[in-house]
């Protein structure tokens, strides 16, 4: 038993300690008193988050700390299913669910499915892919690619987002506005550049995400602006668009957990809208890879089982 406990106690402490790393990392931000220096910062870690949008806020905080580098990421069973393993001494420790079983429901067929709560977080290892090794991976790019950088497909992506998530676009005369939510309603200025008006859609719709519900209005107007331009800088970052970074000192109110919690909203809100225009996206790649090589495979497909299977263990 004094095996057991010791062995307990070593656990709990190595969870305080990441724990204790991500509250470091965010007080530091918080106490930037540099406005450029704090908004370069938040900056860089919104970019990192456009990379890492599955993972919550706190993980992409321990990924960012322990390797800055990292591209694509997964643990040791997913890297082996795709032929490769994880190098000796590598590995980045990020917090899972833990579930423990609490039940049954029957199915519509009468079939038994457990049920399971979640209890807590346990430290499991992931590792980058640069600290693999072993079979070739199919080129992984983004399922974005456009003749120029001006935006216009993804613009047109996020409209058809908008409309999946029932929100009405319409462009209109706004002179320096670039968007308005309404709810259930935007309006992009029609005046505006393409990729100014592709940062005006992400932004819209993620006040359409995070602040058009009861538990939004007692967020000052000035950090909703904040956190939807910080949505939009994600979207655009993770699809290869360089928008003007806001000033994004006002993010950094509040003690490290509400800092957190923000930043936890803003990931939330900017991988919905990533998973769905990649998903509209890929489904119009696949649509003309099958018209234009009926019979055979996409590498659209190939590329897109490889991702899933790396990223379903997220």
């Amino acid at each position: 038993m004094a095996y057991l406990k010791r062995a307990r106690d070593e656990i709990n402490e190595e969870k305080r300690q990441y724990a204790d790393t991500i509250k470091a990392y965010v007080e530091r931000l918080a106490q930037l008193t540099d406005q450029a220096a704090a908004s370069h910062e938040m900056g860089e870690f919104l970019r990192f988050l456009g990379r890492f949008h599955r993972y919550s806020a706190l993980n992409a905080v321990l990924i960012r700390t322990q390797k800055p580098t990292a591209t694509w990421v997964a643990g040791f069973t997913a890297w082996n299913r795709l032929g490769r393993w994880p190098r000796s001494g590598t590995g980045i420790k990020i917090f899972a669910p833990t579930h423990r079983r609490v039940g049954t429901r029957l199915d519509e067929e009468g079939e038994e499915h457990p049920i399971h709560q979640l209890c807590g977080f346990h430290l499991t290892t992931v590792f980058d892919v640069s600290d693999t090794e072993g079979e070739e991976l199919p080129p992984v790019a983004s399922y974005w690619v456009e003749e120029s950088d001006e935006g216009a497909g993804l613009y047109a992506a996020l409209e058809h987002v908008a409309e999946m998530m029932g929100i009405v676009v319409s462009e209109e005369h706004l002179g320096l506005t670039g968007g308005v939510s309404y709810g259930g309603r935007v309006e992009i200025n029609a005046d505006n550049a393409t990729l100014a008006r592709t940062s005006s859609l992400s932004h819209e719709i993620a006040h359409e995400l995070l602040h058009q519900d009861e538990t939004s209005q007692e967020v000052d107007r000035r950090t909703k602006e904040l956190e939807a331009e910080a949505v939009a800088f994600v979207v655009c970052s993770h699809f290869g668009y360089q928008v003007k970074a806001p000033q994004y000192i006002a993010l950094w109110q509040g003690d490290s957990e509400a800092i957190m919690a923000r930043l936890e909203s803003i990931r939330r809100a900017a991988s919905r809208i990533i998973l769905e225009v990649e998903h509209y996206a890929s489904e119009d790649k696949e649509k003309d890879a099958e018209t234009s090589n009926e019979g055979e495979t996409s590498s659209v497909e190939s590329v897109s089982g490889v991702r899933a299977a790396v990223l379903a263990h997220a």
